[in-house]
């Protein structure tokens, strides 16, 4: 895994800010800025996260705006399972197979059929394995850099690094006790666009492969 920090922070357009009077402080925290980023990166790499961008202000800017985004990209999981669920032998089909072979095995489970022996479940899960499938085709399934994790909650940034990485932990702990997909589902939430400002300031590379 490859982790990059760089000293501008960039905020996802699509999440709030916390005001200034109501940051908080976790003086139970005491882990130091370094310690923060070397935790969390752990708790990425346990995620499966391949790469990793942490992005933050500094000096005058840091005090400021102690606000923490950490944008990431995760190993596809189950992505040629569309071969099988589709039953396409071609590892590398036209579009027009895929929909060929998607309606072939999706319309006996048509929501909006009353077919007998209809599984709408199945027909859901079908339609993703389409988009996986086209996905592949068209080289769209390796996507950089797509999720993203901000906060700003706290004074400090390696306070608000720290409430990432627990944050990640939460999720990782939901799919240990037995409720499969939530983490998949949970970062679906966070889903986001690195602005196209984004600089290529590189501050500190903490962790290697």
């Amino acid at each position: 895994m490859n982790v990059v920090e760089e000293s501008s922070l960039k905020w996802p357009d699509s999440y709030e800010r916390t005001r200034v009077r109501d940051r908080k402080t976790a003086n139970s925290w005491r882990k130091t800025m370094r310690q923060s980023v070397e935790l969390l990166a752990t708790e990425l790499k346990r995620m499966g996260a391949t790469e990793v961008l942490i992005t933050y202000n500094v000096l005058d800017k840091a005090r400021q705006d102690p606000g923490v985004s950490v944008w990431f990209s995760r190993t596809p999981t189950g992505n040629y399972e569309w071969q099988d669920a589709l039953g396409i032998d071609n590892p590398a089909p036209t579009i027009a197979e895929i929909d060929a072979a998607f309606k072939k095995r999706a319309l006996p489970h048509h929501p909006d059929k009353n077919l007998p022996g209809a599984d709408p479940e199945l027909f859901k899960q079908l339609n993703l394995h389409r988009a996986a499938a086209i996905a592949w085709v068209r080289g769209d399934d390796k996507k950089e850099l797509e999720f993203c994790i901000p906060c700003d909650k706290y004074e400090e940034q390696r306070w608000n690094i720290t409430a990432i990485r627990l944050a990640i932990a939460a999720f990782r702990s939901l799919d240990r006790v037995g409720i499969p997909g939530m983490l998949e589902r949970s970062f679906r939430g966070f889903r986001a666009a690195l602005p196209a400002q984004a600089s290529s300031e590189v501050k500190h590379e903490p962790v290697g492969a």
